[in-house]
């Protein structure tokens, strides 16, 4: 199985209003991630969380994403699920959404991970895609 530590992790923060360390200390300690594999982007509020997935999915070789959300209201948060829902069928990635400082989301994101390298193993050579497949070649 692959182990936590090697998984790369995207986090999308909306807003300044938490500080990077406290999103890395967070999830080493509850998702068992290297500190090392965690990549930080804040964008401006809560409207631009998607755009910010999107970017970590196109332009970087992170296996999953964390978006951590602080005012999305439910009309807004419904919108921002299927958005997001349609971000991970499309490029083949967890996205969770997560407030506070998203640990419980970074958890989940690990073990999703962890079945797709597991199931992707199971695969016969030929239908098998790695993990680090650079992803902008499998769009459009």
């Amino acid at each position: 199985m692959l182990s936590a530590t090697e998984i790369r992790i995207g986090v999308v923060v909306a807003g300044d209003s938490i500080a990077d360390e406290q999103v890395i200390n967070h999830f080493v300690k509850v998702a068992g991630l290297s500190a090392s594999n965690i990549s930080i982007k804040h964008v401006p509020n809560d409207l631009q969380v998607v755009m910010g997935v999107l970017f970590f999915a196109e332009y970087t070789e992170v296996d999953g994403v964390v978006a951590i959300v602080n005012n999305a209201g439910p009309e807004w948060l419904l919108t921002m699920q299927k958005a997001l829902y349609d971000l991970q069928i499309q490029w083949n990635m967890p996205i969770e959404i997560g407030g506070a400082y998203g640990a419980a989301a970074a958890e989940s994101v690990v073990r999703m991970v962890q079945m797709q390298y597991d199931m992707a193993g199971e695969l016969p050579v030929e239908r098998s895609t790695p993990l680090s497949v650079n992803r902008k070649d499998s769009i459009n």
